[in-house]
């Protein structure tokens, strides 16, 4: 959305009705409320026939239709609800004003210049060698419940690596992506989540304090999946954890390896036992 703002193409202070005309309540709710979950457009991930619709292809516009008329959550900017339908409504906006699928519109824009090779639009049709199966666990593995990648555009159905995470988050900050101005707009532009903890929301950023150490980045999870990524800018630290087990506690990961670059000592959880292991046992798993 920025990068359509630095191609004077839209602006984020504008109504949603400027794009999408027809869209209820599309007067009283801006970009920027979309953009910071301040909207209180309800999330599609929570409607009860979702398990079932998840499993085929839709465009955008059919996804939206399923929302726009249910009434607002809350009045806009009153409050704040993280909502994957407003990043289904932003997916489909780019698609309008910049006249490319939305997968063409990043690739052209953002992964291809900054070779982001590993990087990409997930689609069904498409083999992508050394793709990781998603999984769930519950005492036992099970394989993630499917999602065709058409549904949630927008809010969750790219690919990448940590390598090209940590480079896309880096070309963040040098200015390669966007102008150095909008990235701080980013940063900046925040609604409060838990004002008492410091946890506040930017355009697809979050910015929180741990254990005195600001830092900015977004965790995310989907069906077999989940992932953080965060940056400690006084310590020029980027943390990043992909995991292919949508139960994994990456949070508890995430948070001791930024200890360890801290040089704090970092406790294993109580469940995890220390046992006495063979050497030759273990030298045949190396």
């Amino acid at each position: 959305i920025l990068k359509l703002q630095e191609q004077d193409l839209l602006n984020v202070n504008d109504p949603l009705s400027k794009y999408l005309a027809d869209y209820p309540e599309g007067n009283d709710i801006t970009l920027h409320h979309v953009l910071t979950h301040s909207a209180g457009i309800p999330s599609f991930t929570g409607f009860a026939d979702y398990p079932v619709f998840k499993k085929q292809p839709i465009t955008p516009e059919e996804i939206v239709n399923r929302f726009k008329d249910l009434p607002l959550e809350f009045e806009p900017s009153s409050s704040y609800s993280y909502s994957n339908s407003g990043y289904i409504l932003l997916a489909h906006l780019i698609e309008k004003v910049s006249g490319k699928t939305y997968g063409e519109f990043l690739e052209g824009e953002f992964f291809g210049p900054l070779g982001l090779s590993d990087t990409g639009e997930e689609r069904l049709e498409t083999v992508l060698p050394h793709k990781a199966s998603g999984y769930a666990y519950t005492g036992e593995y099970w394989n993630g419940d499917f999602v065709d990648m058409s549904v949630p555009i927008g809010a969750g159905n790219l690919y990448s690596t940590v390598q090209n995470l940590h480079q896309w988050m880096s070309s963040l900050r040098q200015g390669r992506v966007l102008e150095t101005t909008l990235f701080g707009t980013m940063k900046s532009s925040l609604v409060g989540v838990d004002k008492d903890n410091e946890v506040f929301y930017g355009y697809g950023l979050v910015s929180v304090v741990r254990e005195d150490e600001q830092c900015y980045g977004h965790n995310g999870g989907i069906e077999g999946f989940v992932s953080e990524a965060w940056y400690y800018p006084k310590a020029d630290l980027t943390v990043i954890v992909l995991c292919n087990v949508e139960t994994c506690d990456t949070s508890t990961i995430s948070n001791a390896l930024k200890d360890i670059c801290f040089g704090r000592e970092v406790k294993l959880p109580e469940k995890l036992v220390a046992i006495d292991v063979d050497p030759v046992v273990l030298s045949g798993y190396v």
